[in-house]
C-alpha cells in the first residue's frame, strides 16, 4: 500500500524525464569543476585567499567584460577550493564536517590605527599608590623583624 507521497513522486516520474535524465541534465548546466589553466597561482588558505600574477585577457576582456571576469574568477575560486579540501577534516557537534585553516601567510593591515592608551582615572592612580604603599610597608616590616 502506497503512502500519498509515494504515490504522487510515482505520477511525476511517470509523466516526466526520469530521476537520471533529470540529475544529468542539472550537472550539465552546472559545468566542469575542472580547471584547465597553470596553477601559478599564491595560495593563503588561512585567509581564504588567492593571488593570480596572471594578467587579464584584454581581448576576452573588452569583448565581454563581465563573463571574462567571471571565468577568471570561477577558475580561481576552483584552485583554492581544491586546496580547501585537501586539509584535514575536523568533526563539529551540530555542525557536520569542517577543515582546520592553517595559518595566514599574508599580514592584513588593520583598518585604524592601535588605540592609544587610556590615561588612569583618579581612582585608578589612588589605587595603584595605595597598593605600591602597601608593598613599602611588608618590606619595611620583614626588615624591621629581622
Amino acid at each position: 500500500h502506497k503512502t500519498h507521497h509515494q504515490h504522487l513522486t510515482t505520477i511525476a516520474m511517470s509523466k516526466s524525464k526520469s530521476a537520471l535524465e533529470f540529475i544529468a541534465e542539472e550537472k550539465s548546466k552546472l559545468g566542469s569543476i575542472d580547471v584547465e589553466r597553470e596553477d601559478n597561482v599564491r595560495y593563503d588558505v588561512g585567509n581564504l585567499s588567492i593571488f593570480d600574477p596572471k594578467a587579464i585577457d584584454t581581448e576576452a576582456y573588452k569583448e565581454n567584460p563581465g563573463e571574462h571576469l567571471k571565468e577568471v574568477t570561477r577558475d580561481n575560486l576552483q584552485l583554492l577550493f581544491h586546496k580547501v579540501f585537501l586539509l584535514p577534516k575536523v568533526r563539529s557537534e551540530g555542525m557536520g564536517a569542517m577543515v582546520a585553516l592553517p595559518r595566514s601567510s599574508t599580514p592584513i593591515p588593520r583598518e585604524k590605527p592601535l588605540p592609544r592608551p587610556k590615561p588612569q582615572t583618579k581612582w585608578e592612580k589612588f589605587a595603584k599608590e595605595k597598593d605600591a604603599a602597601r608593598d613599602w610597608m611588608k618590606a619595611s616590616s620583614w626588615i624591621l623583624a629581622v
